[in-house]
């Protein structure tokens, strides 16, 4: 017996119920829930001239439906049958259950009484693509084409562990090494191709200093982090030059990437930024100064704001400038830490080499890559763009630079 597929308007068709009830085809198609091998003698009284059967069960029990079945008749002749009963379908189900796999024979026995592959793979719930690999046949497990690769189990792992300990060599040196070690001679094509295979890429260096305490680290990291939930700011200054241009460019391979910039070194810029943790309007204050920031710059900054909150927090690095003492008495001015006090704030000075800890760096990263992009060439223009990239840095969430700080795993920072 065939398959008789998906029904088309050309088949001459009777869908019965158990019951011998009449129900139209398109309504049966809908609510298909298995089909199973086609058998006549599973009828009771067999029909005459009927070449294709499909019994198909119907209703979901976990909804709480009843089980019921119908049958498909695709006959030959222009026939009508009556009172069908279907016996002994429990077995018929356990044991007759169609193979979600056609044989190449039989997709072509198919395709020969007028089914689509198309409508074959919508029976079996495969595309169209997989009936045609099934009416090819399986081969067998085809040899992989190519050169065989000379990078065996062995030497990768070799591979892999020297890079993860020496990250700043170059392929070439990564070749020598697996030459010293194995004797086997790998070029440097075939180090990067396995490079890039494992997921292992060249990036820009994120250097860490030797001198910093790992457990000064951890410590300064769980003191602060319950402050997050309080009014907390962070500090720090970030020198730009003039004409500072772009790293990167495009061109052709082969070619060099061509730019123009400032041949004459220009005096540098200080740019003194305070950020607090919300969500909006993060930039506290900024301020623009010619040259280094000193203990007179910084006393002015510090004393222009007044801060809110009867008690606050300040997170800034140990440079000398944050903790001036004689040079600030020597102006007639109070030290830094007494003005911090007046003002109700509590400094929080980073641990020593820790730069990553302190949120501003976030937006000294951004800052420093929308200038290069715009290349000022005077004080104005810098002024100009330093107060676009402000703008667009009060639109972020500062309490995600702040949770980036403390909430990262010290080696990811």
């Amino acid at each position: 017996m065939k398959h008789c597929g998906r029904l088309s308007d050309n088949d001459t068709t009777i869908c019965l119920e158990a019951t011998g009830e009449h129900l139209e085809r398109d309504k049966l198609e809908r609510k298909l829930v298995r089909i199973y091998e086609p058998a006549v003698e599973m009828i009771d009284p067999a029909p005459k001239n009927v070449y294709a059967i499909v019994i198909v069960q119907c209703g979901n029990p976990l909804k709480g439906e009843e089980i019921y079945f119908r049958v498909w008749y695709r006959k030959r002749k222009f026939e009508e049958i009556k009172n069908i009963e279907v016996k002994n379908i429990d077995m018929f189900i356990n044991k007759k259950q169609i193979s979600m796999k056609l044989e190449p024979f039989q997709i072509v026995k198919l395709h020969q009484t007028g089914i689509s592959h198309y409508k074959i793979g919508v029976i079996y719930q495969r595309s169209e693509r997989t009936i045609y690999r099934w009416k090819k046949g399986d081969k067998g497990n085809k040899r992989k084409l190519g050169r065989k690769t000379i990078i065996s189990e062995s030497i990768l792992v070799i591979l892999l562990s020297y890079v993860e300990k020496n990250n700043t060599r170059t392929q070439q040196e990564m070749s020598d090494y697996i030459y010293k070690e194995t004797g086997v001679m790998i070029s440097q094509q075939i180090i990067s191709y396995t490079l890039r295979k494992n997921k292992i890429t060249r990036k820009k260096i994120t250097y860490h200093y030797y001198e910093r305490s790992d457990e000064k680290i951890k410590e300064f990291k769980e003191e602060v982090k319950p402050l997050l939930n309080l009014p907390i700011y962070a500090l720090d200054e970030c020198s730009f030059r003039l004409g500072e241009s772009p790293r990167y460019a495009y061109s052709t391979k082969g070619q060099r990437a061509v730019s123009q910039r400032m041949g004459k070194r220009s005096i540098s810029y200080t740019l003194i930024l305070c950020i607090q943790n919300i969500s909006k309007n993060g930039v506290f204050g900024y301020e623009l100064i010619e040259g280094g920031a000193k203990s007179k710059e910084f006393h002015r900054f510090l004393s222009k704001f007044d801060w809110k909150d009867k008690e606050n927090f300040l997170l800034l690095d140990n440079a000398r400038v944050h903790r001036a003492t004689k040079s600030c008495e020597k102006l007639g001015l109070s030290t830094i830490r007494d003005l911090l006090v007046n003002k109700r704030i509590e400094p929080k000075h980073l641990p020593p080499y820790t730069p990553e800890l302190n949120p501003t760096e976030l937006c000294f990263n951004f800052l420093r890559q929308q200038i290069e992009k715009y290349k000022p060439r005077t004080k104005k223009d810098l002024e100009m763009i330093i107060a676009k990239i402000i703008d667009i840095l009060n639109q972020k969430d500062m309490t995600k630079f702040f949770r980036k700080c403390f909430e990262t795993d010290i080696n990811f920072l």
